[in-house]
């Protein structure tokens, strides 16, 4: 069995379709050069708490030599303090443990528990710490959670290091999604988490501390991996595949192709797959991106979100692709989730656009909806860090995974229409006639949008 923990499965197969139009879409993608180079990868997806944590708890006890711990929101909480115990763990029995912090994500990171995972062995760099007389430095937030163990495994998704995303609370057991990988995409994510850490440890002054700069020159020095060289490297993969000795099962690198989602007993699923990240070099690609593949769609274009304030060009694209007569549908938080009061305001117009355009809203009902995915068509994919709003599209540091491949789409497919099922579908005459007070909020938070 290639991963642990509980997971929804998916039987992955190539880009190929008998579909001349699903064919082409994904050709076209690929050949934006917008993501990084396709490789195929193993792929397992977790869509609650408690699958994550188990997964992830499970995977960083069974570390042999790194842990690489990039997170947006840690919490000091139960959640955050079982978390901390293992790195702090980890990083006594000697291996290497780097934990990437956003200080703003991170408020309720507590001294006390830095101080310690410091006296462990844990090597702490934070993402732009605060200064009094530059405080619009925080404007720009690393919003990626990225770990990455032995160089091997990588998780990436919405997760948050505390109690709520980890189903500590039944009556609000937070929507999310996170990606388990295996595979040549791993060297890539490594050297995304090695560029993040190594800008900030330079930024802080911490050349005088080799522990903390250690590997950062080689990574400087290190070429992007080409696609050949991503290729190489899968069938070399492919080639070395050995027994899984924890669970006695045997690993098949030849997994059928199939366009069905994976037996839910079965935890291997493959997928050609590919990196899609904003930063230092990278602005505006995941906007780039959607607008491609928006553009290039001839089926459907499902989206899940829980913050829904996309630009002027997303926008068109999303009514060019109603009007083409595809299926558009938009699955977001309800109000009364949202701590960040302005987003419920300013998305408003946006909604009531998309509504006049002949698009279907669904707002998630039994908790708060955190998840960030897409679906294009019947071939690709998305699940990553990034929002559909501004801060995401223009400013944050973010990671996204493309997929290639139909099974994941029907997996995706039956994780969006589970929250259709637990949504109220909003109509136009619903946002037609939303109070005057409401519409007042609107015009008075409306400048905050292009940081939101």
């Amino acid at each position: 069995m290639l991963l642990a923990g509980f997971t929804l499965n998916c039987q992955l197969s190539a880009i190929a379709s008998s579909d001349p139009d699903l064919a082409s879409l994904s050709h076209r993608l690929t050949r934006t050069g917008i993501t990084g180079p396709v490789s195929e990868n193993e792929v397992q997806i977790l869509t609650s708490g408690t699958q994550t944590f188990s997964s992830l708890n499970y995977h960083l006890h069974g570390a042999q030599s790194s842990i690489y711990f990039a997170s947006y929101i840690f919490h000091s909480d139960f959640t955050g303090q079982g978390v901390a115990r293992l790195l702090a763990r980890k990083a006594s029995e000697g291996l290497d443990v780097r934990l990437f912090l956003d200080a703003w994500g991170s408020l309720y990171f507590t001294e006390e528990m830095e101080k310690e995972l410091r006296d462990a062995g844990v090597k702490i760099v934070y993402f732009r710490p605060f200064e009094i007389l530059r405080p619009y430095r925080h404007l720009l937030r690393n919003h990626r959670r990225l770990i990455i163990i032995d160089g091997k495994l990588a998780m990436t998704g919405g997760l948050a290091i505390q109690d709520a995303w980890a189903d500590m609370y039944p009556e609000n057991e937070i929507q999310d999604i996170q990606l388990w990988l295996k595979g040549p995409l791993v060297r890539e994510l490594s050297a995304l988490f090695m560029e993040d850490w190594c800008a900030a440890a330079a930024e802080q002054s911490l050349e005088g501390q080799p522990q903390y700069v250690r590997g950062c020159q080689r990574n400087m020095d290190r070429a992007p991996l080409t696609a050949t060289e991503l290729s190489s490297e899968t069938e070399l993969s492919r080639q070395m595949q050995r027994p899984d000795l924890e669970s006695g099962e045997t690993s098949d690198p030849d997994i059928p192709e199939t366009t069905h989602a994976c037996d839910p007993d079965r935890a291997r699923c493959r997928a050609r797959t590919a990196i899609l990240a904003t930063g230092p070099g990278r602005r505006s690609r995941i906007h780039r991106f959607y607008l491609e593949a928006m553009e290039g769609a001839r089926i459907r274009i499902w989206l899940v979100t829980p913050y829904f304030i996309p630009d002027g060009p997303f926008m068109q694209s999303l009514k060019r692709a109603l009007h083409r007569g595809l299926d558009v549908r938009l699955v977001m938080a309800s109000s009364e989730t949202i701590e960040e009061f302005p987003v419920i305001y300013v998305r408003n117009p946006y909604v009531q656009e998309f509504l006049e355009a002949g698009g279907r809203v669904f707002v998630y009902q039994k908790s708060f909806l955190h998840s960030k995915a897409a679906i294009f068509d019947d071939s690709v994919s998305v699940i990553g860090t990034s929002n559909l709003d501004r801060r995401s599209f223009d400013y944050n540091h973010e990671v996204d995974i493309v997929s290639y491949a139909s099974g994941i789409n029907a997996s995706l497919s039956a994780v969006f229409l589970r929250y259709m099922k637990d949504s109220k579908e909003i109509t136009l005459e619903d946002l037609k006639n939303r109070s005057a007070g409401t519409r007042c909020l609107e015009l008075f938070w409306w400048p905050l949008t292009p940081q939101l």
